[in-house]
């Protein structure tokens, strides 16, 4: 028998695994666990950790130094040395609470002189000033201008040069007409009447209808507001203000302290104590300083709520002020619109009145245009009419020259020797007509500088016009130049003379300006004096204050040592350490078994191809044997 095929590796058993893989996790925790919580120890102590297998649980304990130890056990006797030595305090500070405090009395009000309302205007303003010497319209017109010019006669005519021959002698005879083709078309009718004037389209504007007035001045808009009426502490409406807002705190307060009152009297009663022990009423006085100090702080924010109702009342009375200013000054803008309104709509009354009449005038031009135009499109027509008829008479002798053309055709022929003798007739003619055609031009030449001699003359004629003119249109120029500086030196006065009214308005503002900085100068002073009353309240106001806290602070004090005997610190524990453990992963349990199965795969894979291996080299051999016995 041959060698049998390998056998393959079993599988591996998955109970197994999970149990090997929860063995290593337990284990790998287990000793996480023991990394995580180890022991501790620092100035303040030390922190010990332990673990009991049996329980699989830790226990943390706390230890402290020696000195902290030693630290902790006189902080607690202190503390009840403390507790003891504020009991005997209660005494001073139900004095201390006894004590009650009363508002200093602020000032309210400070005294200003009055400012100064106005001021004098610094004079009248020159309303005018002298235009200066009447302007010239007109001035001499110089020399009369050259009309016409004197030049000698023109000749108009010459001597012939002798008789013209009109006739040759006969060379046969020429027929005179040609057979019949037809009437040619000798005119056309016009097609209507050219029109030779424009229809008028109406008369042009020229003059713009008035518009109405012009302002020149706006309204006066009342005084101006240059004081304020003050507020005091003692007004009606701060009055009311505090008494408002203390009732309100009271509301607040009453039934609060009410029930405190009965909240501390039940715990005293179930504290074992009585209204004549000593304890109760000590108690009794802390709560009722208490009470005294909330009541007094809800009169405080009273009196400061007063003294913000004073402010707002002062602030009323600043912008009721401004108000008025700001009204007059509405006032005196809305006049002053009212004016420059009236002046835009005489302008926009000018304008559109000078719209209308520039319309009107377009409309009459566009009136004339369209006239214009109607009477082009007439004679158009009628030139087009024309033309047609041009066209159809060119036409019918167009056709007529056709029938003519083709009798002529047959009459040429015939003529065509008779035109030779002719021919030689007319050049026979013609040296005679040249012979009178050369004493013509030589006529004619002589004439023609005659003519010259003429021109010339009219030239000089009309030069001497021209130099004439000259001299009339030099001497206009420089007696219109005479105009024009005496015009100019009218102006220059003009302008002098408002120079002069200008620098008297500059003048009277000036002074205007002087009298306005001297009021200004004194409300000024009215106004440091009022700031320097002003400051001098704040002062009196912030001393009294002061002195009030100085007197809160010294009722406070015992109250604040009370305290501090009733509190004291804390003895500082030890804190465990914050360890930085490694981190241990669990052992690949189900990889482990994974690689061996691999290897195990493996391993048969190579038996298998070395057995399959074998079994070719059999197969190969029997049949080599079989090809040498066959």
């Amino acid at each position: 028998m041959g060698k049998s095929a390998p056998t393959p590796p079993p599988a591996p058993n998955p109970e197994v695994v999970a149990q090997a893989q929860t063995q290593s996790n337990q284990a790998s925790a287990l000793y996480q666990s023991q990394l995580a919580n180890g022991n501790s120890s620092g100035p303040y102590g030390s922190v010990t950790n332990s673990y009991d297998p049996a329980t699989n649980q830790w226990t943390q304990a706390s230890a402290l130094s020696p000195a902290e130890q030693s630290i902790f056990d006189q902080q607690t006797q202190a503390q009840a040395s403390a507790l003891g030595l504020a009991n005997t305090q209660l005494g001073a500070v139900g004095g201390a609470l006894a004590q009650r405090l009363t508002a200093p009395t602020l000032a309210t009000g400070v005294g200003a002189g009055a400012p100064a309302m106005g001021y004098a205007s610094g004079g009248a303003i020159a309303p005018g000033f002298d235009p200066g010497p009447a302007l010239q319209f007109g001035f001499a017109s110089g020399q009369p201008v050259q009309g016409e010019i004197a030049a000698g006669p023109i000749q108009a005519g010459f001597a012939p040069g002798g008789p013209v021959q009109t006739a040759a002698p006969g060379a046969g005879t020429v027929p005179a007409s040609l057979p019949g083709a037809g009437p040619l078309a000798g005119g056309y009718g016009p097609d209507g009447p050219i029109q030779g004037q424009v229809r008028n389209a109406g008369p042009i504007q020229n003059r713009i209808a008035g518009a109405g007035a012009v302002s020149a001045q706006a309204p006066a808009a009342g005084p101006i507001q240059a004081g304020l009426a003050g507020a005091s502490m003692g007004d009606a409406a701060v009055q009311a203000a505090i008494g408002g807002a203390y009732g309100q705190a009271r509301s607040q307060l009453d039934p609060q302290w009410a029930q405190n009152a009965e909240q501390q009297q039940a715990q005293l009663v179930a504290q074992g104590l009585n209204p004549n022990d000593a304890a109760w009423q000590n108690s009794m006085t802390l709560f009722n300083n208490s009470q005294t100090n909330a009541y007094n702080q809800a009169l405080y924010s009273a009196i400061g709520a007063g003294d913000q109702e004073q402010n707002v009342l002062f602030g009323q009375g600043a912008s009721a002020g401004q108000f008025a200013n700001a009204a007059q000054a509405q006032a005196y803008g809305q006049a002053l619109s009212s004016g420059q309104f009236a002046q835009a709509g005489q302008a926009q009354a000018f304008g559109q009145n000078q719209a209308q009449l520039a319309a009107a005038n377009a409309a009459q031009a566009q009136a004339y245009g369209q006239n214009l135009s109607s009477a082009q499109f007439a004679n158009q027509a009628q030139g087009q009419g024309a033309a047609q008829l041009a066209a159809q008479a060119a036409f019918a002798n167009a056709a007529q020259q056709a029938q003519f053309g083709e009798a002529l055709q047959g009459g040429q022929f015939a003529q065509a020797a008779q035109a030779q003798q002719f021919s030689q007739n007319q050049a026979q003619l013609a040296a005679a007509n040249a012979a009178q055609a050369q004493s013509f031009a030589q006529n004619q030449a002589e004439n023609a500088a005659a003519n010259a001699a003429q021109q010339q003359g009219f030239g000089q004629s009309l030069a001497q016009g021209q130099f004439a003119n000259a001299a009339a249109a030099q001497a206009f120029g420089q007696n219109q130049s005479a105009m024009q500086a005496y015009d100019a030196a009218a102006a220059q006065a003009y302008a002098q003379n408002q120079g002069a009214a200008a620098f008297a308005n500059a003048a009277q503002g000036q002074a205007n300006a002087q009298n306005q900085g001297a009021a200004s100068f004194y409300n000024g002073a009215q106004q440091q004096g009022f700031g320097q009353g002003q400051a001098n309240a704040a002062l009196w106001n912030a001393a009294a204050q002061a002195g009030f806290q100085n007197a809160a602070y010294a009722q406070a004090l015992p109250i604040n040592q009370f305290d501090a005997l009733m509190s004291s610190g804390q003895v500082t524990a030890p804190q465990a350490g914050q360890f930085a453990a490694a981190s241990v992963s669990p052992t690949d349990v189900t990889g482990a078994y994974a690689l061996q199965q691999q290897a195990l795969q493996a391993s048969y894979a190579q038996q298998m191809q070395n057995y399959q291996s074998g079994l070719g080299g059999l197969f190969n051999l029997g049949k080599a044997a079989i090809g040498a016995f066959g």
